[in-house]
């Protein structure tokens, strides 16, 4: 049961990266250059946590502080300015496409997605989105940071 939910609810997250996007003031992930730095930084965090996961002595590793670092330099690196609200939105957006390409790979190669240790990738990408959806949803948002976390979130008023 609680598989078919998480299953359900990436499906959910994974449709909030693919549509058409209005148009808002908050800083978005639109350079390629920004896409190519930040998703191999993102990739090594998602399968450095997975690492971590199996073996609880691995958080403690210097490889894993490196990537955890390389991650939040090139993030720091991209937002530069920016406020820490818009440093999330920023995060979330990176993580829900991520999901997002995760799901079409998915999608399209079925006979891989049988292996715990892709489901696990999947899963750890899912709740890395809800990490950061929870941290948004408790933090006042100005009108145009609203506007963009509903974007991010298909939510149409």
């Amino acid at each position: 049961m609680k598989n078919k939910y998480i299953l359900f609810l990436l499906t959910v997250l994974m449709a909030g990266c693919s549509g058409n996007k209005k148009k808002s003031e908050v800083f978005r992930v639109n350079n390629p250059k920004d896409s190519v730095a930040i998703s191999a930084s993102y990739d090594s965090i998602i399968n450095i946590e997975q690492k971590a996961r199996r073996d609880s002595n691995y958080r403690k590793t210097e490889s894993y502080r490196y990537a955890q670092e390389n991650y939040h330099r090139a993030i720091a690196e991209r937002t530069k300015g920016l406020s820490h609200i818009d440093q999330l939105l920023y995060e979330y957006e990176i993580a829900i496409c991520h999901l997002n390409q995760a799901g079409k790979y998915a999608q399209a190669h079925p006979d891989k997605m049988k292996s715990l240790y892709m489901q696990n990738l999947m899963k750890i990408r899912g709740e890395e989105v809800l990490k950061i959806h929870d941290r948004l949803t408790h933090i006042q948002l100005s009108s145009a940071q609203q506007q963009r976390f509903k974007e991010l979130n298909y939510i149409k008023n």
